[in-house]
């Protein structure tokens, strides 16, 4: 049912690293009203590979509670020899892509410029909504330093984005239109 391919397990096999990559969802944090698209800037940061970089990503992003969409920065294209198309649906998170890259001959840098991924809210409910990358859960997000005549390392992946879906102004101002009648009628009363 996993449509993980075998290379990509990589990262689930050999991370035993105790250091941990960032994924930075930027743009988190929006507070939107129903309907609007929400975007957040997915980017890759290495801590236990610096100085010298990692040359192979795959990276899971996951939320419990919205669907999204998810494009690739063509930084990250660019950067990679190797990309492979997303994947969405891989049965980890109730909504999920799996986005990986690998550049076998060079690293490419401590930070990168993975995607971006897309909300649409039409039909969400107010409140909060989380989208998260997590080694600990997924069991194989990660970065790669691999480079002919040097050992493999691996790091793991964490990070989360947030946002807000907000009551629309005119549901706000039909509460407190009844709330003033209610206060107005207990005063008359």
């Amino acid at each position: 049912m996993r449509k993980v391919a075998v290379g990509i397990c990589v990262f689930g096999l050999l991370n035993a690293s105790a250091f941990a990559g960032t994924v930075s969802f930027q743009g988190s944090g929006q507070q939107v009203l129903p309907g609007e698209q929400v975007q957040m800037t997915v980017v890759l940061s290495t801590e236990s590979l610096s100085p010298t970089g990692f040359n192979g990503a795959d990276v899971l992003i996951g939320s419990n509670d919205a669907a999204f969409g998810f494009s690739y920065d063509q930084a990250f294209i660019a950067a990679m020899v190797n990309v492979a198309s997303p994947s969405f649906n891989n049965g980890i998170y109730p909504f999920d892509v799996l986005a990986s890259g690998t550049n076998p001959p060079a690293v490419v840098g401590n930070t990168l410029t993975l995607g971006t991924v897309t909300f649409d809210t039409a039909g969400l409910a107010e409140g909060d909504y989380l989208v998260q990358v997590s080694t600990d859960f997924d069991g194989f997000s990660g970065l790669v330093r691999g480079l002919a005549g040097q050992p493999l390392v691996t790091e793991g992946l964490f990070g989360q984005g947030r946002f807000t879906v907000v009551p629309e102004p005119a549901t706000l101002s039909l509460l407190g239109l009844g709330l003033l009648g209610f206060i107005r009628r207990r005063v008359t009363a």
